[in-house]
This record gives C-alpha cells, structure tokens and sequence, in this order.
C-alpha cells in the first residue's frame, strides 16, 4: 500500500513538473538585469489612469511569466516630462520570442513636470522607493478615483500637503487617506463641520 502511494505521488510530481517550470514568476527587475526582456514604453497622453502602454517582448527562447510590478516607475526620455508609477499589477505570461502589449494604470511622480503626450517615450525604469511603492499599494488595495490617486502620489512623490486628498468624509477614500498620513507622517485631513 505505501508503495502505491510512494508511486502515485512520484507520477503526480512529474507530471506537475513541467507545468510549474514554466510558470515560474520571475521578477521584472531581474529578467531585465539578464536581458532576457525589452520594455518599450509609451505614454497615452494624460498623467493618470491607463495613460501608459508598455510592450513587452519575451528575448529568450523559453517561455515566461512576469509582471509589471505595483510601484515601478516609467522614466521620461525628456527630462521635463513627468514620470509615471505604476498602480495596478500587470501579469505577463510569454512564450519565447512573444511580445505583448498592456495598459498600464500610472499616475505622474513628478508634479512640476509637463503632462505626457500621446507618444511620449519613456524609459525601462525602475522600481519607486519605500514609500513611493507604499503609496501605490495602498492605491491598488482599493478603487479610487483618478483624482484622489494622483494627489495621493504626489503627497509622497513631490510633498504636497495631504489636505490636497481631501478632508475625511467618512467614505471610503477615507482609507487612502490614513494609509497616506500613515506613510508621509502628516495628519489625516480633518473635515471640519462649520455650523451657523
């Protein structure tokens, strides 16, 4: 009987094996390290919500699984164009020599730059700081309008003042906000109730 199951497990482990292999999640920073991606990004025009298109192109001949990870930044090519952080997760799964394009949910990190165009070039990047990532996590927890995340990225990217969020209203975006105040280290905006 033991044998049986020893066998059993054996036959499942292998034919498991090559569906796990393949599905491995590699990290986006790491295949970019070893050359095995490209990441010609674009912008949509606009500096949040889907305003950023990345093509993605498989450089090896095996198959991959990766993403564009919450927090990672796209550099503009022109200096005085914002960069975008990405705010949602985007999978890609590859096979070997593939591209694929995805939308990609960013907003500006840099508040005194010029809007992207329609076309902007943008650089591969690289992943945001602690907080920066903090911020975009929190923003990918829920669903927020655009005009809340984006102020929310610009009081860690650029310190705005987080009363630029909004006073708390008791609604959800009352999460963002303390997330935000927890991470910048500014109080939650108070909404103060004037009475005649």
């Amino acid at each position: 009987m033991g044998t049986l199951r020893n066998a059993t497990a054996c036959a499942a482990a292998i034919v498991l094996l090559p569906l796990s292999a393949t599905e491995e999640h590699t990290t986006l920073g790491l295949l970019l390290e070893r050359g095995q991606v490209a990441l010609p990004p674009t912008g949509l025009g606009g500096h949040s919500g889907e305003s950023l298109q990345v093509r993605v192109l498989n450089k090896s001949a095996r198959p991959l699984r990766t993403s564009i990870p919450v927090g990672w930044v796209f550099v503009s090519v022109e200096p005085e164009v914002q960069d975008l952080i990405v705010v949602r997760e985007e999978f890609v799964d590859l096979p070997g020599g593939a591209t694929r394009t995805v939308t990609c949910r960013a907003f500006c990190c840099e508040s005194v730059g010029t809007g992207p165009e329609q076309g902007e070039a943008y650089r591969t990047g690289h992943q945001a700081g602690k907080k920066l990532t903090e911020a975009a996590m929190a923003i990918a927890r829920g669903d927020y309008p655009d005009d809340l995340a984006q102020s929310a990225i610009w009081v860690l990217s650029d310190a705005h003042d987080i009363a630029s969020m909004g006073a708390l209203d008791s609604s959800a975006a009352d999460t963002l906000r303390y997330a935000v105040s927890r991470i910048s280290g500014q109080p939650a905006p108070l909404h103060l109730a004037l009475r005649g």
